[in-house]
């Protein structure tokens, strides 16, 4: 044999034990019977061993699925099941407020508007950097993001800040081609975003401004804010 050749691989044969093969034929009957091979049992004892190996957790019946993570995780399916994952919190595809240039009417220190298109969801107390908020002002505070070339807009997530002093009731936004719309509470937690669908719209600006926020608000302001 010279260097170049390879030994021949020889014939591998796996030994399955009587036990084995009838465990094996047993469920074999089931799937051609059912005819359900990722749905049913089977399904639903893989997504058991994956929820113990990956600390999944169950979460509500109408998930948000998303395809990168501005809130902080993932949340998906599978065989009808609502899972969670926790993320770092990437950038959503598609995110157009993330190529904007920011402005606000003031923020706090260490609360850059900037931090409103980080696209992570966090904020005071445990993470201030990841939010926007202004200095000492509450209803009337704005934050505007602007582009260098018209963009197409449809869609716009909001998350208020995670703290439960502070929250937004009521808000405006107004676009550079002259329409507005406008916003509800938010959640006090920032958990959930106030997602704003609308007819597709071509745009160089917009401006969030807040128009009322809950007693006892100090500082007014977004966690993350979201463009599509």
């Amino acid at each position: 044999m010279t260097s170049s050749q390879q030994p021949p691989v020889p014939p591998t044969r796996i030994d399955f034990s009587a036990e084995d093969r009838e465990w094996i034929a047993e469920r074999i009957k089931t799937v051609l019977e059912t005819g359900r091979l990722t749905l049913g049992p089977f399904g639903e004892e893989f997504e058991g061993k994956f929820a113990q190996s990956t600390g999944v957790q169950r979460i509500g019946k109408e998930p948000i699925l998303l395809d990168a993570d501005v809130y902080g995780r993932i949340e998906f399916r599978i065989a009808g099941k609502d899972h969670e994952l926790a993320t770092r919190g990437l950038q959503m595809t598609g995110n157009l407020a993330a190529s904007a240039r920011i402005t606000a009417s003031s923020s706090e220190h260490g609360h850059a508007p900037e931090s409103a298109v980080d696209g992570l969801l966090g904020g005071y107390p445990a993470n201030p950097a990841q939010e926007w908020s202004a200095n000492r002002e509450t209803t009337g505070a704005w934050l505007e993001l602007a582009w260098d070339k018209p963009q197409k807009v449809r869609r716009v997530l909001l998350f208020d800040r995670p703290n439960l002093v502070d929250q937004v009731t009521s808000a405006r936004i107004r676009f550079s081609d002259g329409s507005t719309i406008e916003v509800g509470e938010l959640a006090n937690d920032g958990s959930a975003p106030a997602v704003l669908a609308f007819p597709e719209k071509e745009i160089t600006s917009m401006t969030f401004e807040t128009l009322s926020v809950k007693d006892g608000t100090e500082n007014a302001g977004l966690s993350e804010i979201g463009v599509y």
